[in-house]
C-alpha cells in the first residue's frame, strides 16, 4: 500500500526542509546494504542504534507526527530518519531493498526535482515510479523499493522509517 501526497506539508514546513538542504551532509559508500554507490547523508536517527544524531530530528518528527494524526497512520516509534543527498549514477535504477526486514512504514519527503522512486510487490515487481518533486511526500508501507537518479543534478529526500 502507497499513497502519494502532493500538497501536505505547510508553509512552516516547508520552510524548515527549504534550509535542510544546507545542513552538513557526510559522504558515505552505499546507499543500501547492496550496493557501493557514494552519496552524502545527514543521519537524524541512526537505524542501527536507536540513537538522535541530530537536533533537527525532533523538526522532522513534528512534520511527521502531524501528517500522521491527520491521515489517521498509526505510529508507535520512529526507528530511522535521514537526509540523504544523491547524485546522477548509470544505471540510473539502484538497488531493489527494504529498510528492515520487519514490518514498517515509510515516508519520503521530496527536497528537490528530478529522479524518483521506485516501487514494487513483495515479489519484486514493478509497481509504479514515483516522480521526484520538491515538497511531494510518499508514503508506504515496506514495499520493496529502489531510487531512481536524477539524470541531472542532486536529488535530497528525508527518509522516515517508522512502526
Amino acid at each position: 500500500m502507497f499513497k502519494v501526497y502532493e500538497d501536505i506539508l505547510n508553509k512552516e514546513e516547508k520552510m524548515f526542509l527549504e534550509t535542510s538542504i544546507k545542513f552538513p551532509f557526510y559522504l558515505n559508500c552505499g546507499q543500501t546494504d547492496h550496493d557501493k554507490r557514494y552519496h552524502f547523508t545527514h543521519v537524524l536517527k541512526n537505524k542501527k542504534t536507536g540513537e538522535i544524531n541530530s537536533p533537527y530530528f525532533y523538526d522532522i518528527e513534528k512534520i511527521v507526527k502531524r501528517i500522521c494524526k491527520k491521515e489517521k497512520i498509526k505510529l508507535n516509534k520512529i526507528l530511522r530518519a535521514a537526509i540523504n543527498l544523491t547524485f546522477p549514477y548509470k544505471p540510473l535504477l539502484g538497488s531493489i531493498h527494504q529498510d528492515h526486514s520487519f514490518e514498517y512504514k515509510q515516508f519520503i519527503f521530496y527536497l528537490t526535482d528530478g529522479g524518483g522512486t521506485n516501487l514494487y510487490n513483495k515479489d519484486n515487481e514493478f509497481l509504479t515510479k514515483i516522480e521526484s518533486k520538491k515538497f511531494k511526500v510518499l508514503y508506504s508501507d515496506n514495499n520493496p523499493h529502489a531510487i531512481y537518479h536524477s539524470k541531472n543534478g542532486i536529488r535530497i529526500i528525508v527518509v522516515v522509517t517508522f512502526i
